[in-house]
Formats: structure tokens, C-alpha cells, sequence
């Protein structure tokens, strides 16, 4: 009798030894499968770049748009002596310290320098290029006319620096307009005045910071 109890015993330990292998190999097989799947999941093809996608450039009404303080540009009013067939289109948008201003002549854009740039330096700022953008297209809109970019500063400093530096800052915004927004350079040309050309005294802080500006002068007739 003990006999036969031990081999039943002895066949129940077998067969519970057997189940546990069959079930701890059909746990590995299925997370084997998953590891798989999601193996096969995860490495997607490689699809090589299209090469004309790597060279394209946004068009310069959807680079930099204006930022919510820009405000609607003035009413314009054209100048007395342009000829008939000059049109000028403003700007749609424009910082609110930048002003646009009629003579008999010309069209002057003025920007502040602290639109455009740091102390001392001829670097745009890259809150300079909102305005520029919408200088772009204003002037790529304009028929029958020409462009010059004045450069000019306060009193401060030497004469040879301060004509160094509006030059230099003039050359940054004309270098802008043709190279990131396709105005037509050869409508462009620039000059620095250095602190010759004030618009006011320079008495005070305030006067200096007008006087410290860049010019785009529209003129009519090529």
C-alpha cells in the first residue's frame, strides 16, 4: 500500500513539474512575440529627406510676423512732386515708435535704432526683422522708384567713429532686405551721416534717442 502511494505521489510531483515548464515556456515564447512586435513597431523605414525641401525659403510674408504691439501704418499722403506714374505702398503693419513721413519729394520710413539694434553696434537685433519684413514688402509693392538707406546717430563719440557706425548699420539693413527678404539690391543704395543730420538738438536724452535712427527714403522716379 505504501508503495503505490508513493508512486502515485511520485507521478503528481512529475506532472506538476512538467506543467510548470510548459507554462513558464509558453510565458517566453509570448514575451518574445511582443518584444517583437514592438521591435518591428518602433524601427520604421528610413525615408531619405527630398534634397529641394532642405533649400526652401519661406516668402517674406510668412517670415517674422509682426508682433501684437505693431499697429495699422498712418494714412499716406503722396509727395507733391512725384510723377504720375510713382505708387507707393506703405506698410501694413509697423512698430508704433517707427513713424512714415511725406515731403514734397520723398517718402521717409524712420526706425529708432532700438528697433534695430544694441548700443553701439551694427548687429540687427532680431526684433529688427518684424519691421523689416513689412518694409519688404512695402517695397516690393512700389513702382517707379529708387531706395536709400541713411544711417545716422547722436553727437556722442568721434566724428570718424559715428560715420563709421551709421554706414556700417545703413549696409546691415540693406544687406537684410536683399538676402532674407529679395528686394531688389540694385534699387538699394546707402550711406551713414554720422551725427550731420540731426532731427532735433541733442540736449537731452530723449532728443538723442530720435536723432539715433535708420532712414529708408523712398524716391520716385528710377
Amino acid at each position: 500500500m505504501r508503495r503505490v502511494l508513493s508512486v502515485v505521489m511520485a507521478g503528481s510531483v512529475a506532472l506538476s513539474a512538467a506543467a510548470c515548464t510548459n507554462s513558464k515556456t509558453m510565458a517566453d515564447q509570448q514575451a518574445q512575440k511582443e518584444e517583437n512586435s514592438s521591435s518591428n513597431q518602433s524601427e520604421a523605414p528610413y525615408a531619405a529627406p527630398d534634397p529641394d525641401d532642405l533649400y526652401k525659403v519661406a516668402p517674406a510674408e510668412d517670415l517674422y510676423q509682426p508682433p501684437k504691439m505693431y499697429i495699422p501704418a498712418p494714412p499716406y499722403t503722396p509727395p507733391k512732386m512725384a510723377p504720375s506714374n510713382f505708387k507707393y505702398v506703405p506698410p501694413e503693419m509697423i512698430h508704433p515708435d517707427m513713424e512714415i513721413k511725406t515731403t514734397d519729394k520723398h517718402v521717409v520710413i524712420e526706425l529708432p535704432d532700438h528697433i534695430l539694434f544694441d548700443t553701439d553696434s551694427a548687429v540687427l537685433r532680431k526684433e529688427a526683422y518684424p519691421a523689416l519684413a513689412q518694409i519688404a514688402k512695402s517695397l516690393s509693392k512700389t513702382e517707379n522708384a529708387s531706395f536709400q538707406i541713411h544711417g545716422h546717430t547722436d553727437h556722442r563719440g568721434t566724428h570718424e567713429h559715428n560715420l563709421q557706425l551709421s554706414q556700417e548699420r545703413a549696409d546691415a539693413v540693406k544687406k537684410a532686405l536683399v538676402e532674407k527678404f529679395s528686394v531688389n539690391e540694385a534699387l538699394l543704395s546707402t550711406k551713414g551721416w554720422g551725427e550731420t543730420k540731426p532731427l532735433v538738438a541733442n540736449d537731452s536724452p530723449e532728443n538723442m534717442q530720435k536723432n539715433r535712427r535708420v532712414e529708408v527714403i523712398v524716391v520716385p522716379g528710377v
